[in-house]
Formats: structure tokens, sequence, C-alpha cells
């Protein structure tokens, strides 16, 4: 009686097991969206070495994986100035590595890297054509495959074309926003800063490199806004060491 009981407890815990361990399993799979990127072979720009994606996803760490532009694009700068300032976030919500892909040489990613003084976390894998975005299916703007100017290409992005919201996007870069959030764009001025780039006179560093006050703070009617007039575009300006990059359009 005693044997059927215990049988009967440990098919009790194993039915109460198995849905936890069910869900745990799928966690661990790299998801079906990702299936596309799975044979694709990206070099990691620190080593140099070339790694499978689905090797990369496949691994016991949780990692997040972002797709990106060419190394002197201002989004792709931006995205890993906003990385860089949330990492300890990312880390607290249990993110354990953060891949990057780079539309540039493994050079130019790690210039990148180096100018931004991104923590070791935040890996940056080099894919010049661009394949593991086009293997995502991720948009690729407007008539991507013509051949026409890309300075043509870039006027008709910024009427909407293939990317609508671009000009709304660059004009509260120059007016503000009242509810926008600045907190990455001062850290990113900050490690400009310390780093030695110019404009260095919006913030006041202490010896540590820690912001001591800033000057967008002390702005008339506007110092209190969430994003100030110029403030984004101040930051823009510290991009200037970028333009040396040769970058596909």
């Amino acid at each position: 009686h005693c044997h059927g009981r215990t049988i009967a407890m440990a098919t009790q815990l194993i039915m109460l097991l198995l849905p936890l361990l069910a869900r745990a399993m799928v966690a661990m799979a790299p998801p079906a969206r990702l299936a596309p990127l799975a044979d694709l072979q990206l070099r990691r720009a620190t080593d140099g070495a070339d790694v499978n994606v689905e090797t990369l996803l496949s691994e016991q760490r949780r990692a997040l994986l972002v797709l990106g532009t060419y190394p002197a694009d201002f989004n792709m700068v931006e995205y890993l100035q906003k990385l860089r300032h949330y990492a300890p976030a990312l880390r607290e919500k249990g993110v354990e590595r953060t891949l990057v892909t780079v539309n540039g040489s493994p050079e130019s990613c790690l210039k990148l890297s180096t100018l931004l003084d991104l923590p070791e976390e935040i890996e940056l894998f080099s894919d010049p054509s661009g394949a593991a975005g086009r293997a995502f299916g991720v948009s690729r703007g407007w008539l991507p495959d013509e051949n026409l100017s890309p300075y043509l290409k870039l006027f008709g992005m910024l009427f909407g074309l293939g990317a609508g919201g671009t000009l709304p996007s660059v004009i509260a870069g120059y007016i503000g926003n009242p509810w926008g959030t600045a907190d990455w764009i001062e850290s990113a001025l900050a490690q400009g800063q310390a780093a030695g780039r110019w404009p260095n006179t919006a913030l006041k560093l202490d010896e540590s490199g820690a912001v001591v006050s800033n000057s967008f703070d002390e702005l008339p009617l506007v110092g209190s806004w969430g994003r100030r007039p110029l403030e984004l575009v101040r930051a823009h300006t510290h991009h200037s060491p970028f333009t040396p990059f040769s970058a596909p359009l």
C-alpha cells in the first residue's frame, strides 16, 4: 500500500514538473522567427572569429540580438549609445549578452566600439552586406533594388517613402519633445566629453566623469522637458569621428 502511494506521489510530481520543463526547453530554444539566420556566419569584431548565428543563440545565456546598420549611421550610433546606457537595466532583466550586427568591416566595428566605450557584453559582429537583416526580413527602405542615386533615395526617405517616421524623428531632434527621454543622451554626451570630443560645454563633469550639471536643465521654459530642443542634435555632433568610415548606402 505504501509502495503504491509512493508511485502515485511520484507520478503527481512528474506531472507537475513536466509543464515547467517544457517551458524551460522552449525558452532555451532559439525562436522560430530566427530560423532564417541559422546558417549565417558572422565575423566577431574583437577576435576575427567566424561564428554561426544559431550557435550564438543556442548558448545557455539569455541574449539580445540587434540587427544594425552601417557604422557611421546616426541610427546605429544612437542605438549603441542606448544599449550602453541601459546595459545595467538589461542585466537586471536577465540579458547576459547583447549581439549587434553592423554593416561594416571588423575594423570599423572595433573603431565604433572603442569610440563609444562599449562594455564587454555588447558584442559587435561584422556583416558588411547586411545579410543578417535581409535574411530576417527587415525593411530595406524605398526601392532597395533599383539602381538609383543614394542621394535620391535619401531625399525620398525624408518625405516618408519607405520610412514614414524619419522626418518626424529628425524634426523632434531639433524642437525637442516634452514627453521624451534624455537620460541616454546625457550619458552619451558625458562619454563623448570624457573622451575629449567636441562639443564639451553641455555638461559639467567631475574627475570620475560623473555628471555634475547639465546646461540643458537651465534653459528657460523648456528646461523641464523630457528632451530639450537641440539636445539630441548636440549629441549628434559628437559623431564627427565616425566620418572616415566607409559604408555602403
